[in-house]
């Protein structure tokens, strides 16, 4: 991943299509495999798990359950809907460089 990639950003809705339960944040490119941390609701913090992002953005049957957002918006839902904050760029970067250094072990 280079350093200057940029994120973009999901909301991820309960089944029931009623509130956000999760964000994600990713960055593919046409050389490198989607990366990505997504907000873990139940461990209370953001993790590196790519392929439950590409199930959620990519999957046609949980299409419904996604929502493209812009920066400004994934802040405001991490703040008012989940109780915690999006990461800036920069640790984004670092959280999937760190996880994907670890999975190339």
């Amino acid at each position: 991943m280079t350093d200057n990639a940029t994120f973009e950003y999901i909301a991820i809705l309960d089944s029931g299509l009623s509130r956000v339960t999760s964000l994600a944040a990713y960055t593919q490119s046409l050389d490198e495999p989607l990366r990505g941390v997504l907000w873990s609701a139940r461990e209370r913090k953001w993790v590196y798990r790519p392929s439950s992002i590409a199930f959620f953005h990519f999957d046609p049957e949980q299409e419904d359950r996604t929502q493209m957002v812009d920066r400004t918006e994934a802040e405001r839902i991490a703040r008012e809907d989940l109780g915690t904050a999006v990461p800036s760029e920069d640790e984004l970067r670092q959280i999937v460089a760190t996880a994907a250094s670890e999975e190339s072990r």
